[in-house]
């Protein structure tokens, strides 16, 4: 049981690196009794958001959808408070698991409808919780929802219900002020646009620095809902054409980017465009990782590449990936050196190798910084390791590969 737990625990972990830091959602692994296996969530604000699920019956619709034999698609569920839940059924014949993502609110919520709508057990903690529960439409919360569907079922989504709602979003200023520092805009834009060429999901720091660094267009206006507008366009056409460098087939890119600059030129709210930003980035980025990594393996083994692109910054074991999958260590890697010619201690190696690659030709970070980030246990094991694959050392890397901008 404490083994079956760990696993569940990894999964949870994993499952929340698929979403951006800015979004981030809680999730949840219930039994088919609707008893909580695990969560994200600890101590007090646990019990008062597993008490507001079963309070606002969303909880009881999930085990009816299972009951019902609906369980073949994630499913949506709201509630009157505005708060909302998806529910994800794990495709396995011996232990099926219900994984939950949420909550979020699709509208602003106040501590008085929240007090109104839940008794003061729940409400009390809940009510100091607002800034920590996300809000975000159905359709950004669906594209996260979709990924983790996929790595729980290890299919790809064919069709989902929607369930209405509005996201207001929170404010974000687009003004820009203070000197652009032009080099270092160009550098992290390079690296963000370089995440979606490797379809790297461990992308979120790259986006996130470029965002900070640069928040769009640098012209003024008088309307700054247009002048955002025109940043996340621009940024489409960037992304769009960097997911077809990394092999996305241009149709399905071309037909991505229409939906998505359909969708901004129809938003009202400037918070509504920063989720669309982060879902439009992140939908590029999952789909040139399908693209790149569709080579026939297991969902086992995909879990476990999935999970490595992930967590290069730290150290990688065969047993945390034996958790991961449930299985022997001795099966994973065995099973895992079947499926991808290579063994998984090597293959950890090169993954990191390749992130490192990344981030020399578009970081300004020392070697030895890099070498610590990606969790190797010394600098000269890195630069061992780096020669051993690309057959220069990191530092004649760098020179080869670095641009700069032209003046």
């Amino acid at each position: 049981m404490n083994t079956n737990r760990e696993q569940i625990e990894k999964t949870l972990i994993f499952l929340e690196s698929l979403f951006p830091a800015e979004n981030m959602c809680g999730i949840w692994c219930y039994d088919t009794g609707g008893k909580s296996i695990s969560s994200t969530y600890s101590g007090r604000e646990r019990s008062a958001l597993e008490n507001a699920m079963i309070k606002l019956g969303a909880m009881e619709r999930i085990l009816e959808l299972y009951k019902a034999g609906q369980v073949s698609e994630p499913r949506l569920i709201g509630s009157s408070l505005g708060m909302q839940w998806a529910a994800v059924f794990e495709d396995s014949r011996k232990d099926t698991r219900i994984f939950v993502i949420g909550p979020v609110f699709y509208t602003s919520v106040s501590e008085n409808q929240i007090r109104q709508e839940l008794p003061p057990y729940i409400s009390d903690t809940l009510s100091n919780m607002i800034g920590k529960i996300p809000i975000m439409s159905n359709s950004v919360l669906l594209n996260y929802v979709t990924n983790i569907h996929n790595a729980i079922t290890g299919r790809n989504l064919s069709k989902m219900e929607l369930y209405s709602g509005k996201n207001k979003g929170m404010y974000v200023d687009t003004s820009i002020s203070g000197k652009r520092d032009r080099e270092k805009i160009y550098m992290s834009e390079q690296e963000m646009l370089s995440t979606v060429r490797e379809g790297n999901i461990n992308y979120k720091n790259a986006f996130m620095k470029s965002i900070s660094l640069s928040q769009g267009v640098p012209v003024q206006g008088k309307d700054p809902l247009r002048q955002a507008k025109t940043s996340l366009v621009v940024m489409e056409t960037l992304i769009s054409r960097a997911a077809m460098e990394g092999g996305l087939n241009p149709e399905i890119a071309y037909s991505l980017g229409d939906s998505y600059l359909k969708a901004i030129e129809n938003s009202e709210d400037s918070g509504e465009l920063f989720s669309l930003a982060n879902a439009m980035f992140h939908d590029f980025v999952y789909r040139v990782h399908r693209t790149k990594n569709d080579k026939g393996y297991s969902s086992a083994v995909q879990k476990c590449c999935d999970f490595i692109e992930v967590s290069q910054n730290r150290r990688i074991s065969a047993y945390d990936l034996s958790v991961l999958c449930g299985y022997s260590e001795y099966y994973i890697t065995d099973k895992f050196k079947k499926e991808t010619g290579v063994s998984l201690i090597r293959y950890i190696r090169n993954s990191k190798i390749e992130k490192s690659k990344s981030m020399l030709a578009t970081t300004s970070m020392t070697i030895n910084e890099i070498a610590s980030h990606l969790a190797f246990n010394t600098t000269n094991y890195f630069i061992q390791s780096f020669k051993t694959v690309t057959g220069m050392t990191p530092t004649e890397y760098r020179k080869k590969t670095r641009k700069e901008p032209k003046s």
